[in-house]
C-alpha cells in the first residue's frame, strides 16, 4: 500500500542543497547560488535535477516522465514545472501546472519565494521568506522587477523588501554560506 511522504522521509533527502516547505506549501527548493544579478536566468539546470533525484534513490524514486519523479512506495510525486520561456517570470512557473494534494513542486529558491508571495501571501510571509533565505538565498531584485505590474502583490513585497535585502546580505556573508558554490556548472 502506497503512502504519502512524511516529515521523517523529508529528513532522508533534505540537506544543505535541498530545503523542503511541507504542508500546506508542498515545495522543494534546490540550492541555486548565493549571489544574484537581477538579469540572471532562473531555471532548474540538469545538475540540480540530477542532484535531487539522487537524494531520492533510497526512497526508490525514478523518472515517470521528463519532469515528474515517482516511487512504487509513495503516492507523492515530485514535479519539476517547465519553463516556457527562459526569461519568464518566476511567478508564472507553477501557474498552469497541475498537482495532487500530496505532490510537491521542485523549484529554484527564487521560484519558491515567488510561489510563497503569490499564493500564500499572509501574515507569515516575512518569516517564511527569511527561513528560505537562511538556507537558500533568492534573487530579490528579480522578484521586485516582476512585481512592478502586480498592484495587489507589489505593496506587500515592497513593505518587506528592505528587511529581506538586509537579512540576505548578512546570510550570504555568514560562515554557513560564504564558501558555498552552486550545484554543477552553468551554461
Amino acid at each position: 500500500m502506497k503512502k504519502k511522504i512524511s516529515y521523517n522521509e523529508h529528513k532522508k533527502f533534505e540537506d544543505d542543497n535541498i530545503f523542503v516547505f511541507g504542508t500546506p506549501f508542498n515545495l522543494v527548493s534546490v540550492y541555486d547560488d548565493r549571489l544574484y544579478d537581477r538579469s540572471d536566468a532562473d531555471f532548474m539546470n540538469t545538475s540540480m535535477r540530477n542532484y535531487f533525484k539522487e537524494r531520492l534513490t533510497e526512497l526508490q524514486y525514478d523518472w515517470l516522465s521528463g519532469n515528474v519523479l515517482g516511487s512504487p512506495l509513495y503516492t507523492t510525486t515530485f514535479i519539476f514545472p517547465k519553463n516556457g520561456i527562459l526569461g519568464a517570470s518566476p511567478f508564472d512557473i507553477t501557474r498552469f501546472e497541475k498537482r495532487c494534494e500530496d505532490d510537491y513542486f521542485v523549484l529554484t529558491p527564487t521560484q519558491v519565494a515567488a510561489y510563497l508571495i503569490r499564493y500564500k501571501c499572509e501574515e507569515g510571509i516575512l518569516e517564511n521568506l527569511k527561513e528560505l533565505i537562511s538556507y537558500h538565498p533568492i534573487n530579490l531584485d528579480k522578484l521586485k522587477d516582476h512585481l512592478n505590474s502586480d498592484k495587489t502583490l507589489e505593496p506587500v513585497f515592497n513593505s518587506i523588501y528592505v528587511q529581506l535585502k538586509n537579512y540576505q546580505a548578512k546570510i550570504v556573508n555568514s560562515d554557513k554560506l560564504m564558501k558555498k558554490s552552486r550545484i554543477g556548472r552553468i551554461l
